[in-house]
């Protein structure tokens, strides 16, 4: 009989050996517990699904739901927790196989849709890199966080439509400034301003996820983001074996540049956001 068990310390190493079965698809959860240990944050919650002792399935909330269940019959069970959980958490990122399962049990719950998009996930190592050196891109400075939170901010917005900076200024600057001091935003500057950034999301020994790759719409089209992207990805690349991103299938000019730096793709997702203002 299998049960959904709410992660703690006591999990933590049979857990990550777990997640570690497939490394690309949760390097973001293997980091979250790698920086805070379980049971995470306050805002933070992991769950597992289990039978006789063996994960089957883990899911962890944060702002939105990252589901891993290779085992189609844990799938289930997760979502049905999902669905009666408090506060309900109306966002699913995972593979689309697993989101379609996962679909049939939570989209029950009949919020308004946002959007339900297809995501392809990219993969590159040191050797598929093709990109010659750019020595200006570095990392961001603390004296820069409302700089990058505003940049990042506007790139949620294009997204997703959601301005996190303007709906709370003080904590997502404080995000952003711990960010910084984790070392994971790299910037590109010139005349002064930032014309390019980017966000190592997750990091552990298997591999790194990229997000937050953004060029200000004023500095696009003026190769930014080839430059500042391809010595992100070599600068990174020293220090694990992969890098992977996330990119919507529609989205043409960032697939064009991340496959000409070398990115091969790798698997695909499907990403849910329902109206939680309706919760």
């Amino acid at each position: 009989m299998g049960e959904v068990v709410r992660l703690t310390r006591e999990h933590q190493d049979s857990v990550s050996a777990f997640l570690a079965t497939s490394p690309i698809e949760n390097v973001l959860v293997m980091d979250r517990i790698l920086e805070d240990g379980l049971p995470g944050k306050p805002y933070q919650e992991f769950v597992g699904y289990r039978e006789a002792g063996q994960w089957l399935g883990i899911m962890y909330f944060s702002g939105d739901i990252s589901l891993f269940a290779p085992e189609e019959r844990a799938i289930r069970p997760l979502a049905e927790y999902a669905l009666h959980r408090t506060p309900l958490v109306p966002r699913i990122i995972a593979r689309k196989e697993t989101v379609d399962r996962f679909w049939e049990i939570f989209g029950t719950i009949k919020l308004p849709l946002l959007f339900d998009r297809r995501q392809l996930v990219y993969g590159m190592s040191l050797a598929d890199l093709k990109a010659p050196p750019e020595p200006a891109l570095r990392l961001a400075r603390l004296d820069e966080a409302h700089a990058v939170a505003r940049l990042a901010s506007a790139m949620s917005f294009e997204e997703i439509m959601l301005d996190p900076y303007k709906d709370y200024p003080a904590s997502y600057l404080r995000l952003v400034e711990q960010r910084i001091r984790l070392e994971r935003y790299w910037v590109l500057e010139d005349d002064g301003q930032i014309k390019f950034q980017v966000h190592l999301n997750g990091v552990t020994a298997f591999a790194g996820q990229v997000t937050g790759v953004y060029t200000p719409p004023a500095f696009r089209h003026q190769g930014y983001a080839g430059r500042g992207m391809g010595e992100f990805c070599r600068q990174v690349l020293e220090r694990v074996p992969q890098l992977c991103l996330f990119v919507n299938d529609f989205n043409l000019p960032a697939i064009r540049l991340y496959e000409k730096l070398g990115f091969q793709p790798l698997m695909e997702y499907r990403a849910i956001f329902l109206d939680g203002r309706r919760v």
